[in-house]
């Protein structure tokens, strides 16, 4: 029988567990990290692998150059947009032409604790457990990346770090000028666009998106690659060819992902067609199932060409419920109702009285008696646009493009590090609807059938978690890379991948209000507690002590009680 009578044991899964401790885990942890990165810029020696190059490509820049097909270092022509070019020629500068390495290691490691800062309130925000916080401080190869190789990735990374955290408080043009910042800094971070394009639709609608993405996005990206369009228009190819080269061949050496294919496979077009068919596909099924939540629509085409959206499809008494008080909250919103669906007299009712409130607002406004907020605007979607669902999605739209990556060098590990603890959490809900842990709070004495069913669910959650991010780490800590450590690596992506999709199937985060809450949870063991002991009493009273129930209050009946009943039970039949 399973026990836990340790108090220091109950007080540990107390603090792992219960929200209340999660700023107090942050606040150690960033100092701890502070700490830690000092320790290792110090005792660990600095590798040169792409820093010099960098600052090759940043002295060409300041001398004048603005050619992208002229501007080459040690390692090649830069391949990387506007954004990287700015922040590397301004660490030129400040670490005397990149001569001073241990500051910039400094500002690598400034940069590596504001990301964790911004990856911790991103966590905070989506309702994260205080037991995954210390999973984002314990790669090695993280810290590697941030202090050790001085790779671009990390500013990359830093900025879609705060594009979430304004993302998830639904401030839309920030959010996206961050999203294109961190583009104009390395290509890769456009794996999160698709997600964020249809986050934005849901929260603005379709004449919001197109503002965002006009201003924020091609507007940062017009500003960072100015400087290297003119005055010839062939400096535009040029940079365009240099800064988004799709076409780019990686050298099978460096891979990390697709070591077990082999080389030829590796290095084949068809490969390439094949990686390239199937991201696409799964994008397409996540938007069509599970990104589209909020809206309900079937898929973001139907949703993007009606406007203003009507009421989706297929939705129960309570959900249109929540759709009209939604609808009702949503001022200065045009509204569409579905008319064409059978109503009671009482619902047209309450439904004429909705749109005479609307358009009392709309003329209110119009008046100039209530200015609506410029870009700031919410669609009948928005309150279902939660914050757990941004960075779910984002996450997982992000995470679809690294498994289908051509090649994944270790450097990468930063794009997705971060968002791997809550992805692995998120999953754990393909097999029960209960947080990893919760239940063992009240493990106190002796479990019922019930309880002990729910324990091992939780402790199956819990290896989950850590098992995958333990044999995640140790695949990326291996080099050169290996037969079994790619196959590892490839695998530990796929299965989170699939069980964030069956867990948003089963328990949409978009209105997570099927999913169990820890105070439901507390409500259902104590109730689950309760009749086991009222049935346990009942039982001891009639017929002895119920086997079936594992209750350490109940009385013991002797041996000696038992016999008489068993006879007397003989003789009636």
């Amino acid at each position: 029988m399973i026990l836990i009578k340790n108090k220091v044991a109950l007080k540990l899964l107390q603090l792992a567990n219960d929200r209340k401790y999660s700023m107090t885990v942050c606040g150690v942890l960033l100092a701890l990290e502070a700490v830690f990165l000092v320790a290792i810029i110090h005792k660990v020696p600095y590798t040169e692998i792409d820093w010099k190059a960098y600052m090759e490509q940043a002295a060409l820049i300041l001398g004048g150059e603005y050619d992208y097909s002229k501007i080459v270092g040690g390692t090649g022509p830069m391949v990387y947009p506007g954004g990287h070019a700015r922040i590397f020629t301004a660490l030129y500068d400040v670490t005397s032409g990149g001569e001073n390495i241990r500051l910039a290691q400094y500002i690598y490691a400034a940069v590596y604790l504001g990301t964790q800062f911004f990856a911790f309130t991103v966590y905070l925000l989506a309702d994260a457990p205080p037991y995954l916080f210390p999973l984002l401080c314990l790669s090695k190869r993280l810290h590697s990346i941030y202090v050790l190789r001085l790779f671009n990735d990390v500013f990359g990374t830093f900025a879609m770090t705060f594009c979430v955290f304004t993302l998830q408080n639904q401030m839309w043009l920030l959010s996206g000028l961050w999203m294109s910042l961190a583009i104009g800094i390395k290509m890769n971070f456009m794996l999160y666009l698709p997600a964020f394009l249809l986050i934005t639709l849901q929260g603005m609608s379709r004449n919001g998106l197109l503002v965002v993405f006009a201003l924020s996005i091609v507007g940062i990206q017009v500003f960072l690659a100015l400087p290297f369009c003119n005055p010839s228009p062939d400096h535009i190819w040029s940079y365009l060819a240099g800064a988004f080269d799709l076409s780019r061949a990686f050298m099978w050496k460096w891979t990390v992902n697709w070591r077990f294919v082999g080389q030829k496979v590796f290095e084949n077009r068809k490969f390439h067609g094949i990686l390239l068919w199937t991201h696409l596909t799964a994008l397409i099924g996540f938007a069509c199932t599970i990104w589209n939540a909020p809206s309900g629509y079937q898929n973001p085409f139907e949703m993007f060409f009606t406007n203003p959206p009507p009421a989706p499809r297929g939705l129960t008494a309570a959900q249109r419920a929540e759709w009209d008080r939604i609808r009702q909250e949503a001022s200065g919103n045009e509204v569409q109702f579905d008319v064409q669906q059978k109503r009671s007299k009482r619902e047209q009712k309450r439904m004429q009285e909705q749109e005479e409130e609307i358009k009392k607002q709309q003329l209110a406004q119009q008046e100039g008696r209530e200015k609506p907020p410029l870009f700031y605007s919410r669609t009948q979607f928005s309150t279902l646009v939660t914050q757990e669902y941004v960075f779910v999605t984002m996450a997982t739209c992000n995470l679809i493009g690294v498994l289908f990556a051509r090649s994944l060098h270790y450097q990468f590990y930063s794009w997705f590090y971060w968002t791997m603890p809550f992805l692995l959490y998120r999953a754990t809900y393909a097999i029960s609807p209960l947080s990893p842990m919760q239940s063992t709070l009240r493990y106190e004495g002796r479990l019922s059938k019930t309880e002990i069913r729910i324990f091992f669910t939780d402790i199956i959650g819990f290896v989950f978690i850590f098992g995958t991010w333990a044999l995640q780490e140790y695949a990326w800590n291996v080099y050169p890379s290996t037969f079994w450590s790619s196959i590892i690596a490839v695998s530990c992506i796929a299965i989170t991948i699939i069980g964030v999709y069956v867990s948003e199937c089963r328990y949409p985060s978009a209105n997570n209000t099927e999913a169990p809450t820890s105070n439901e949870l507390q409500k259902y063991l104590a109730k689950v507690e309760k009749e086991n002991e009222a049935r346990a009493k009942n039982k001891a009273l009639k017929d002895g002590p119920d086997e079936t129930v594992i209750d350490a209050d109940a009385p013991k009946a002797s041996s000696a009680a038992k016999k008489p009943k068993t006879k007397n039970k003989k003789k009636k039949a």
